[in-house]
């Protein structure tokens, strides 16, 4: 026979604008999903994977890793793109320091770690999910979800560091605490950090650097300054005399020798 509860619970979920009940479940399953099959796949590295629910998560990938070779973020980036081939419209992998669940972070990444002609590439043979730029809404489903001749695409960002940087332009972290720890006994509201929230380094920071940084916070700017003095070199001659202005006429300087 049929069975039934009093009083039963429907449960379903509603598909809307993002970020949406199905968005947030979609994206949850998918994280995992990725993580494990990237760890899964040799490579090394690998520390998170997020979809980000603004775009469905379907559309926008992020792989965290710590990278020791320039060939792990495009082993990550390929192996992600071809999984399923209606997610990742783009895939951005990114370093240690960027948080992969963070837009701005990303976007700031992107930005200032990637070069378009060198750093991305473009996969098609996708198929297409729940995206309208693919097909006219009039258009067959069969073109909808797979627009000829080659279907969809996914772009692929190698957003990591391909040389040493200098730090981030923020006060150290031991400047920041305190900052903090004043704001919080003065009983103001609570802040909600990002990274980055502090400065650190990236490796192209030497000991000439860290001294200065040190004199410029201890106001040693003097001393620095002397330093700084010692290095400075004459400007060579232009090669052009001064020009001379004689009654209402103006004569150009000639070229030495």
């Amino acid at each position: 026979g049929v069975m039934h509860r009093k009083k039963p619970v429907y449960q379903a979920f509603l598909s809307q604008f993002p970020p949406s009940e199905s968005s947030l479940i979609r994206k949850l399953a998918y994280d995992a999903v990725y993580l494990k099959h990237l760890r899964a796949s040799n490579i090394p590295g690998v520390l998170d994977v997020q979809l980000h629910e603004a775009t469905g998560s379907y559309g926008l990938m992020v792989i965290q890793l710590k990278k020791v070779h320039p060939s792990q973020p495009w082993q990550a980036l390929h192996s992600a793109v071809a999984l399923d081939p209606t997610i990742g419209k783009m895939i951005v992998a990114v370093d240690e320091d960027i948080d992969p669940n963070d837009a701005d972070a990303v976007n700031w990444a992107i930005a200032f770690r990637a070069r378009p002609h060198l750093d991305t590439h473009i996969v098609t043979g996708k198929a297409s999910i729940l995206d309208p730029s693919s097909a006219p809404p009039e258009a067959h489903v069969d073109e909808q979800r797979f627009p000829p001749p080659v279907g969809t695409s996914s772009i692929l960002f190698d957003a990591t560091r391909k040389w040493d940087y200098p730090p981030t332009s923020l006060p150290r972290k031991e400047f920041m605490d305190k900052a903090l720890a004043r704001w919080e006994a003065e009983g103001l509201p609570a802040l909600s950090l990002k990274k980055p929230w502090y400065g650190y380094e990236l490796g192209y920071w030497d000991d000439d650097a860290r001294r200065d940084a040190e004199a410029a916070v201890k106001g040693g700017y003097l001393e620095t300054g002397a330093r700084l003095q010692q290095l400075r070199e004459p400007v060579p001659a232009s090669g052009f005399k001064d020009t001379e202005e004689t009654g209402d006429e103006t004569r150009k300087g000639e070229l030495d020798g």
